[in-house]
């Protein structure tokens, strides 16, 4: 049996402040939803040149009464992951340095 591994060559991380108008994330892991405020992005460049990507969330924590948390909560999208809301994917293009060829497998 032969394991092949992958080693990313280049990394690259971006973080947005979000504005006010940030669509609210379900949160795929439980009820309610995530009112945004920032976002971090981390892309991995593969020595193949095939960029994955993935980013995290936080804001507040809406349950589903309808009370915000006062704590900073967070949920993590990853491009190939089998959910990942649309904003959150063009976010992550977005941030792709130009050659990468980014995936969503």
């Amino acid at each position: 049996m032969t394991v092949r591994t992958e080693q990313a060559s280049e990394f690259r991380t971006v973080v947005y402040k979000l504005p006010d108008s940030a669509p609210e994330v379900p949160l795929p892991y439980g009820g309610g939803h995530l009112i945004p405020s920032h976002i971090r992005i981390e892309l991995s460049r593969h020595t193949t040149g095939i960029c994955t990507g993935k980013a995290r969330v936080f804001g507040k924590w809406r349950n589903p009464g309808g009370d915000l948390t006062s704590d900073l909560e967070d949920a993590e999208f990853r491009l190939d992951g089998h959910w990942i809301p649309d904003w959150v994917a063009e976010l992550i293009h977005a941030a792709c340095p130009i050659g990468w060829q980014l995936s969503r497998s």
